[in-house]
């Protein structure tokens, strides 16, 4: 296909107004063929363009040229390919099986490569002012080419849960922007009417739809974000103690023992002369006589004679291996069991041995724990540590056996009660109320909410929101 042929068909230049646009800029594609002797031109642009019409398509016995334009938009990066084509009108084929006479085709054709530089606008997470609850929107330019002057449509919708109320929902469009590749803007704002509400979920839940109403189609880009509330930590320790001095107030005391002396006709036992008080919460309760020894016509007896211990300030707590103790001395001013002898139905209190104790104190760790968005505690241990003797003669008298029985009984009796009251439903909410105002209601803290509680070492560790 040469010009000095009888015949030809080539394309002189297939051209754009640039090799690399923006998305949604139009670009101008231009041709020039040039020929010889043709019918029946076919001009056609692939991809997506189709065939072109031409104002002319014979020219026998002539030459020609076709000059051409076409306006189009791409939106990706794209390969052109431009063909022309017409009958070869001195070259004929024959089908050897059917003898059919084919005529072969001239075909030209020219490819151009166009770039398309697109932006694509995603959602960066948003930011979330947990003191002015103000939620800022923003997005980010990822693609390869520039985002030109154009707004963005902004749709929201914050909860707390995905069963949770609504905080807020509703939509804005910015104003036009422009946003360079790599690029991350503000879009806009909202604030939350409701801090107090949003505060008492552990995090929200943003939901963000981009619309670009850009000069071409861009697509929306649809986002969940979860923003957990930032957590402050207090520590509570040995020094800090003194804010669980007015908490825990109470006494005990524990009696048989009717106040009687001498020779008796009656039995001095007295029964529900013991309580426990915590909190003004007071619990009475029995304990039972001591039985030293038994004989056919004489028994040895022994009556709790009034013990009392009160507990109360910061001098009584202590922190301890991740727990808060409590320590509780009882007064051990002598004769704590009063002996009696038991003969012919006479009661004595002279030839019976009394029992003094030497140490009588109880420590009790309250294990901490978060229930219900409160400081509380899981279980309690209460271990007493007592010790007692005889009073003089009777010390060698009677067995070393005898006197730690006797010890391990006020022991148990003091323990069970002691954590039957504190583990008690209506104790436990009124410790719980005392820490509440002590701590959350503390102005110098600064605590909106509590969210956990974490014992370690000589630490109790408080982890909260601020207000």
């Amino acid at each position: 296909m040469v010009p000095s042929s009888p015949h030809f068909l080539s394309i002189q230049s297939f051209t754009a107004s640039s090799s690399v646009i923006n998305y949604g800029d139009d670009l101008n594609l231009r041709w020039v063929i040039k020929g010889k002797n043709l019918g029946n031109l076919r001009l056609e642009i692939k991809p997506d363009i189709g065939q072109i019409p031409l104002t002319r398509t014979d020219y026998f016995n002539e030459s020609f040229t076709i000059e051409g334009s076409k306006t189009i938009k791409p939106l990706q990066d794209t390969k052109y390919t431009l063909e022309i084509s017409a009958p070869d009108p001195f070259r004929l084929d024959i089908d050897p099986r059917t003898g059919r006479v084919l005529q072969r085709s001239l075909i030209a054709s020219k490819e151009l490569f166009i770039t398309v530089k697109k932006p694509k606008i995603e959602n960066v997470k948003p930011s979330v002012d947990q003191k002015t609850m103000k939620i800022k929107f923003f997005a980010k330019n990822t693609g390869n080419g520039d985002f030109l002057s154009s707004p963005i449509e902004v749709k929201y919708s914050i909860i707390t849960s995905l069963t949770g109320p609504s905080l807020a929902e509703g939509s804005f469009t910015t104003s036009n922007l422009t946003i360079r590749v790599s690029e991350q803007v503000e879009l806009g704002n909202i604030t939350l009417p409701d801090r107090t509400k949003a505060l008492n979920a552990d995090s929200l839940l943003i939901n963000v739809i981009l619309n670009p109403k850009y000069r071409a189609h861009l697509p929306q880009d649809v986002d969940y974000y979860e923003h957990a509330w930032e957590r402050n930590r207090l520590i509570i320790n040995n020094q800090l103690i003194s804010i669980f001095g007015s908490l825990l107030t109470g006494s005990i005391r524990l009696n048989n023992f009717d106040g009687s002396t001498g020779i008796l006709s009656h039995n001095p036992y007295k029964a529900n002369d013991s309580h426990i008080e915590i909190m003004g919460n007071r619990t009475t309760f029995s304990i039972p006589r001591f039985d030293y020894s038994k004989g056919e016509i004489y028994d040895y007896r022994g009556f709790v004679n009034d013990i009392n211990a009160s507990f109360s300030g910061q001098s009584a707590f202590a922190i301890e291996d991740g727990k808060i103790k409590l320590k509780i001395n009882f007064e051990t001013s002598g004769t704590e069991i009063r002996g009696y002898e038991y003969t012919w139905g006479v009661w004595h209190d002279v030839s019976a041995p009394d029992y003094n104790f030497t140490q009588m104190d109880i420590t009790v760790y309250f294990i901490p724990a978060f229930k219900n968005g409160k400081i509380t505690y899981k279980d309690i241990q209460v271990i007493p540590y007592i010790r007692g003797t005889f009073v003089e003669a009777w010390d060698a008298f009677l067995s070393e056996r005898l006197e730690r029985d006797i010890d391990n009984k006020i022991k148990n009796v003091i323990a069970s009660k002691l954590k039957e009251i504190l583990m008690s439903e209506s104790v436990r909410v009124r410790i719980e109320n005392k820490i509440e105002e002590a701590i959350t209601k503390n102005p110098l803290f600064n605590i909106f909410r509590i969210t956990n509680v974490i014992g370690e070492g000589e630490n109790i560790i408080i982890e909260y929101i601020s207000k």
